[in-house]
């Protein structure tokens, strides 16, 4: 039994790289803790709504993979019990978590998504010496449910494919050198090399020292990591990072700024959705969604941030508050107290800062609420609903985006 433990900052991309498996039927949902649904976006909106730390890398992906002579004990309910064990026994018996089953490997195994953030206390999780407690657990359970022992070739071969894809899912690297470099990165014990004979997969020491025997990437060649596989995918990752760098400088005016809410709109009727986030120091990260993976605007290097005109981080908070808000069927009432608009929301945060703001503004807002409410309730399947989601974050924007505009001319106006 062997167990694999990588941490990560994105929910999406390892529910998403799952999901990828289940669609292909090279997996299964065997079973779900304290989640409501399954789908990629789902799972980001829970686990995200447990997180309230500042932990960067919220996300812990765990794989236990078992020996190919086991295959016959180890059924769906037997998985599923064997996961929980070791779960409890690693401090997650009580978090969220999903479990799949893959079928994409000779060996059984599955794999685990969970949040490393307590969801009682809400600190992260002790994961000190994580993969030496994980290696002495897994010992334990071998000797108790008569598993078969792992040695360490075994070991590395059946890791092999697990970290290969966790660095293509993950970093969606072009060639060899980027995906050594992802491994590297990601502390990873794998290198690929090509060679006169052909592309070769081995496993490497903390130093980065080869350990182990050459693997022929042809062996692989059932789960795409043999050389033309990987090649056509290189080819993929390339041909998608253009296809949005392209799309970005087309939406970006010649000269000059745009709003975000006029970037966003041009850049989703393209297929790609975009995401803004306020850091500490009150700087704004923008990052973009196509297809099942997020890039970093600083991945893709484009002038977006020099172009594009922000709302204050305020705002960008105000927007979040009323996004969720609308997604949970919240009511937004409207006051009238000594000449001010009043409002009262369920949820206090968002009621007093909307009391902060203008008579105008806040109309102006009660309709975007409203409106967009009124079609999230309509709407007859998760598609629909996160598509009315953002336009009604899109459309926020630009009111906020006009306010700020009309607050700049009247400063002028004043000067004048």
């Amino acid at each position: 039994m062997i167990s694999n433990i990588t941490s990560g900052n994105s929910f999406y991309d390892v529910a998403m790289y799952n999901q990828k498996k289940v669609n292909q039927q090279e997996a299964s949902i065997l079973y779900s803790q304290k989640l409501r649904g399954t789908k990629p976006e789902t799972l980001q909106k829970a686990f995200q709504n447990y997180n309230l730390s500042i932990s960067t890398k919220p996300v812990i992906h765990v794989s236990l993979s078992f020996a190919r002579e086991d295959e016959g004990q180890l059924t769906d309910e037997k998985m599923v019990a064997l996961s929980q064990e070791y779960l409890q026994k690693m401090g997650y018996g009580k978090q969220p978590y999903i479990i799949y089953r893959h079928f994409d490997t000779p060996h059984p195994h599955v794999h685990i998504l969970s949040t490393r953030v307590d969801i009682e206390t809400q600190k992260r999780i002790n994961d000190s010496f994580d993969y030496i407690r994980s290696k002495q657990i897994t010992e334990k359970m071998e000797q108790t449910y008569g598993l078969t022992k792992a040695d360490q070739q075994t070991s590395i071969k059946s890791k092999l494919v697990d970290h290969l894809q966790s660095a293509f899912q993950k970093d969606r690297p072009e060639n060899i050198t980027q995906l050594n470099q992802s491994l590297e990165k990601r502390n990873l014990p794998v290198r690929a090399r090509e060679t006169q004979k052909g592309l070769i997969y081995h496993g490497v020491r903390e130093d980065g020292v080869r350990h182990s025997k050459y693997y022929r990437s042809s062996i692989y060649k059932e789960v795409g990591l043999d050389a033309p596989s990987l090649q056509a995918q290189f080819q993929q990752n390339i041909q998608a990072k253009q296809y949005l760098k392209t799309a970005i400088e087309q939406a970006l005016p010649q000269e000059g700024k745009t709003s975000i809410g006029l970037f966003s709109k041009e850049l989703q009727s393209k297929g790609i959705l975009t995401d803004f986030r306020v850091k500490p120091d009150d700087t704004i990260n923008i990052s973009y969604q196509y297809k099942d993976h997020v890039y970093k605007d600083a991945v893709i290097k484009t002038n977006a941030q020099e172009q594009l005109v922000f709302p204050t981080p305020q705002d960008y908070h105000l927007r979040e508050q009323l996004t969720r808000s609308i997604a949970a069927n919240e009511p937004l009432e409207l006051g009238y107290e000594n000449g001010k608009v009043t409002v009262t929301t369920p949820d206090p945060v968002l009621e007093k800062e909307l009391n902060k703001r203008s008579n105008g503004e806040i109309l102006a807002l009660s309709d975007f609420h409203k409106e967009y409410r009124s079609e999230y309730q309509q709407a007859g399947n998760s598609g629909i609903r996160n598509a009315v989601l953002a336009l009604a974050a899109t459309d926020i924007d630009d009111s906020l985006q006009e306010q700020i505009n009309r607050e700049r001319i009247d400063q002028r106006e004043i000067r004048r």
